[in-house]
């Protein structure tokens, strides 16, 4: 089971931005693969990854869902990301799609160190 989701809003990147966006994120995704998911002091071995990520190039659709389930609308942040800890009905938002920031958030979370808004 996966346990954390991280969407990426990224409207108004032009194309050279969302292309380098894009490697990144597949570079991030291959440090988050299969391994061990832990939640509190449990820890299970498992198949799947412990974070799935989705980029949002376009507003709208699954992207306009989210931001209801969080309160919040598309067009009030810039390009952006919501971890979503959805065992646990948890949201963070994230303002900012840089993926070194993004690896701070991950591992802020996995220490319990992020605050999680439900």
């Amino acid at each position: 089971m996966v346990f954390l989701r991280v969407d990426f809003f990224c409207h108004g990147l032009d194309a050279d931005a969302l292309t380098a966006h894009v490697s990144e994120l597949k570079q991030l995704s291959t440090e988050f693969q299969a391994g061990t998911v832990c939640k509190g002091d449990v820890c299970i071995p498992t198949d799947e990854p412990s974070v799935i990520f989705f980029n949002s190039k376009e507003e709208g659709s699954i992207g306009e869902r989210i931001h209801q389930l969080v309160g919040t609308t598309e067009e009030k942040y810039g390009p952006h990301a919501i971890l979503l800890d959805i065992e646990s009905r948890q949201y963070y938002l994230h303002k900012s799609i840089d993926v070194a920031s993004i690896r701070s958030m991950l591992f802020q979370f996995q220490e319990s160190k992020l605050e999680m808004v439900q």
